[in-house]
């Protein structure tokens, strides 16, 4: 009696630890995932940074260039 009850008690022991270690799994998936979304997104932020800095850079040039074009023209009818 005794015994079958610890067999049983082992077995359910068991059956709960192998539930455990498929609930460790998953979120070890689910942490290896999230850290390849996350380097993904990291790259996107990278390269729309990289945009961004290239375009506040063609906009300071043309902006320069509109303020030369301005002189120039102002000269022009001066």
């Amino acid at each position: 009696m005794v015994l079958d009850e610890k067999e049983t008690h082992i077995e359910d022991k068991n059956k709960q630890l192998n539930g455990d270690n498929v609930i460790v799994e998953t979120k070890d998936r689910r942490r290896t995932e999230d850290r390849k979304n996350l380097a993904s997104l990291q790259q996107l932020i990278d390269k729309l940074q990289a945009k961004v800095k290239s375009y506040k850079r063609q906009a300071e040039e043309a902006e320069e260039q509109a303020n030369f074009n301005l002189t120039k023209f102002s000269k022009i009818q001066h």
